[in-house]
């Protein structure tokens, strides 16, 4: 379980804000990933007056620290207190995935007082996400949960909000809500590919009919078929592999583009 939130460094000579995720203990675990240095935080840390630890990212471990092995035990002065560092995950690790700013920290969850005792308050700033057992489904881990959210409305039907519970798979939770526009798009970028590529067809062509006269005075002088074929075979792969390469060059730099924005 999850949840966002951002904390502002006070001290290493510059502030700045880092996005960070309060986590369960177990997440790491789950997620099959370890730190590439030190440890994680366990349960023993999610009590308050003993979770003042922190993972940080490969990112941060670079720009803060230099990429020194003994940043493990060093602590990050923040506006709500003093942290030790307890691990560096590895590089390209991102949790929550998709993020629009990714998590460069990690720091144990504990649950506020205030949140111990079922009331009339909603909170839905918490992200849970699970590992399915082998052979189960999706659909049966929804049976599961929409049986567990019934015995919650039954138990406390004033403080159950009107919602229902939805298990989803991670990259559905990703793509699930633009999946349509997407496939829309595509479309539309197939019908573009197929106009171009009936206007570059229709200039192959008419650039063929220009040159019959260079054709038909080729023949006459001795050349075979295969050697007229093998002409405009090789003008055409050379032609496509420079138009390849420029949209790949293309396509990579808009990718990137769009990353930054």
């Amino acid at each position: 379980m999850t949840g966002g939130g951002g904390f502002t460094v006070r001290d290493g000579g510059y502030p700045e804000s880092l996005p960070t995720s309060r986590t369960t203990a177990n997440l790491f675990a789950l997620l099959r990933v370890t730190p590439q240095v030190g440890t994680t935080f366990t349960a023993d840390h999610e009590v308050e007056g003993n979770h003042r630890v922190a993972v940080i990212s490969d990112g941060l471990w670079k720009r803060r620290f230099g990429g020194t092995p003994d940043v493990v035990g060093k602590t990050m002065k923040f506006d709500t207190g003093t942290w030790e560092i307890l691990g560096v995950m590895p590089e390209g690790f991102e949790y929550p995935v998709g993020a629009t700013r990714p998590a460069e920290m990690w720091v144990p969850y504990v649950v506020p007082d205030s949140q111990k005792a079922r009331g009339n308050s909603r909170n839905y700033g918490l992200l849970v996400v699970g590992r399915l057992k082998p052979g189960a489904s999706i659909e049966q881990a929804q049976q599961e949960m929409s049986a567990i959210q019934a015995g919650i409305k039954e138990q406390f039907p004033k403080w159950n909000p009107s919602r229902e519970l939805r298990v989803r798979s991670l990259h559905e939770s990703l793509v699930g809500s633009v999946r349509g526009w997407m496939l829309m798009l595509l479309g539309a970028v197939t019908f573009v590919m197929l106009i171009a590529c009936v206007n570059v067809a229709n200039l192959y062509l008419a650039r063929a009919t220009a040159r019959s006269r260079d054709v038909g005075i080729r023949s006459a002088l001795g050349a075979s078929r295969w050697q007229l074929i093998r002409g405009f075979l090789v003008e055409s792969v050379v032609l496509s592999a420079i138009g390849t390469a420029l949209g790949v060059l293309v396509a990579y730099w808009g990718v990137g583009l769009l990353k930054s924005a």
